[in-house]
C-alpha cells in the first residue's frame, strides 16, 4: 500500500538582518510546520528563493523594518516575484512607523510566540501539507 502525501507546506520568507532572532523565528516557524527560509538582505531574499523552485510559492514574506529603505527597487523586485504572497512587517521600537501601505505590522516588543500566531492568522497549514525535511 503506498504512502499518501500531501502537498508543499506554506513557505515563509523571513528577511531580516539580526542573524539570531531570524534563525530562532525560522525554527519556531518550522517547528509549527512552515517551510521557513531565512536571508539577511534583500538581494538575498531573491537570491535564495531562485534557488528554491522546487518547493512551493511564497506565501507570506516578514519584513524587519531595518532592511525597507524607501523606495528601493530592490524591495519591488522582490515583492513582484511573490505577488501572491501577503506580507508581514515587523516594526522596531526606536524608528517611525514604516513608511507605505502595509496590511500586517507587529511592532516591536513582539515575542517569536506572537508572530508566529499572525503567521497562522495570515497563512494557515493545510491539513494535506507535508511537514518540511532538513
Amino acid at each position: 500500500m503506498g504512502e499518501i502525501r500531501g502537498g508543499p507546506p506554506p513557505r515563509i520568507l523571513i528577511v531580516q538582518a539580526a542573524q539570531w532572532p531570524r534563525a530562532l523565528l525560522r525554527a519556531a516557524l518550522r517547528q509549527e510546520g512552515y517551510d521557513a527560509l531565512g536571508a539577511r538582505d534583500l538581494p538575498e531574499a531573491i537570491s535564495l528563493t531562485e534557488t528554491k523552485t522546487e518547493r512551493g510559492p511564497v506565501l507570506l514574506i516578514i519584513l524587519d523594518q531595518d532592511i525597507l529603505p524607501g523606495g528601493d527597487a530592490v524591495l519591488e523586485q522582490l515583492l513582484s516575484r511573490h505577488h501572491n504572497a501577503r506580507t508581514l512587517v515587523l516594526e522596531s521600537a526606536f524608528h517611525p512607523s514604516v513608511q507605505g501601505t502595509w496590511p500586517n505590522v507587529l511592532r516591536h516588543p513582539v515575542t517569536i510566540a506572537e508572530i508566529v500566531k499572525k503567521t497562522q492568522e495570515l497563512v494557515p497549514i493545510p491539513s494535506t501539507a507535508v511537514h518540511p525535511i532538513d
